[in-house]
């Protein structure tokens, strides 16, 4: 029993030196100039929003752009997409929105973030006429009507192509 409680008390002073960018979704990210890197997903992420643009030592500068959906897709261009509701959502800073810290997003990873414009647009639909959009404001995805009418912010990613298996 003693044993037990001793092991249970050096794994909290480990895990009392573990921060919050260390833990959870943004463990698996790297930043690169302007892009996050996710090795484990095998995407690329735009660090800045549509309207943003990475400069080095001072992060996204611009304001950022709400859009259609169409006008997102119209942005997507050089190998760049919207991204799928599961692949934005794995961005939710899971500790930050436990703690209801807005954005729910490690802004350290993605500076540059406005708080008028926390719903992002991803290229899952939902039903025959909605899309799904997922809100750094509460660390949710929400699907939401007329993507023709309705604007939204924009990170677009690349696929990392996936390295071949050997036979």
């Amino acid at each position: 029993m003693r044993k037990g409680w001793l092991s249970l008390l050096g794994l909290a002073i480990l895990m009392a030196g573990t921060t919050i960018s260390e833990a959870g979704a943004t463990s698996r990210l790297e930043p690169h100039g302007g892009e996050v890197i996710d090795a484990a997903n095998y995407l690329i992420w735009a660090r800045c929003s549509i309207g943003q643009q990475w400069k080095e030592e001072v992060g996204c500068v611009g304001e950022v752009k709400n859009l259609t959906r169409d006008e997102a897709l119209q942005a997507a261009t050089d190998g760049w997409r919207l991204p799928l509701t599961n692949e934005l959502s794995s961005l939710i800073d899971e500790n930050r929105a436990f703690d209801k810290l807005i954005p729910t997003i490690n802004e350290d990873l993605f500076p540059g973030m406005d708080w008028d414009k926390l719903a992002y647009w991803t290229n899952s639909p939902y039903g025959r006429f909605d899309f799904w959009r997922v809100h750094f404001d509460i660390g949710k995805a929400i699907p939401y009507g007329d993507p023709r009418m309705v604007k939204a912010a924009v990170r677009l990613v690349k696929d990392i192509p996936k390295p071949k298996k050997e036979n």
